[in-house]
């Protein structure tokens, strides 16, 4: 058994992937999975593969992302959730937060900082 966190991004916005899989890809402890844009695709990944934890890019459509993190967090609780954002206002962070999402990282991100949010829901 693998001591790796299993991770996917869901990101709809593909000219931020570069950005996001950087430093998720940086992190020794985890595994990079894959990557998807949609809710059907998602599924899928759940369905047909071992995830410990999803980062959600809320940008640039957060209502429609955490539709999708109410739905994760709801049918897998056992799966950690981290969001990433570049709105950093109060509403912007809490309304992830309270459909599911365990920590919050700001965009950009920061190394150190994403690290210890994985290391806080590992």
């Amino acid at each position: 058994m693998s001591n790796l966190l299993h991770v996917c991004l869901y990101n709809a916005d593909a000219e931020a992937s570069r950005d996001l899989e950087t430093p998720i890809r940086a992190l020794n402890f985890v595994r990079f999975v894959a990557e998807v844009g949609h809710p059907e695709a998602l599924a899928e990944l759940l369905r047909d593969t071992e995830i410990n934890l999803i980062f959600f890019h809320l940008d640039p459509d957060p209502e429609a992302v955490v539709e999708v993190i109410e739905q994760v967090a709801t049918r897998f609780p056992e799966i950690a959730l981290i969001a990433i954002s570049a709105q950093t206002d109060p509403a912007g962070i809490l309304a992830p937060m309270r459909a599911g999402c365990d920590q919050f990282v700001c965009k950009p991100i920061d190394p150190p900082d994403l690290a210890s949010a994985v290391s806080r829901v590992a």
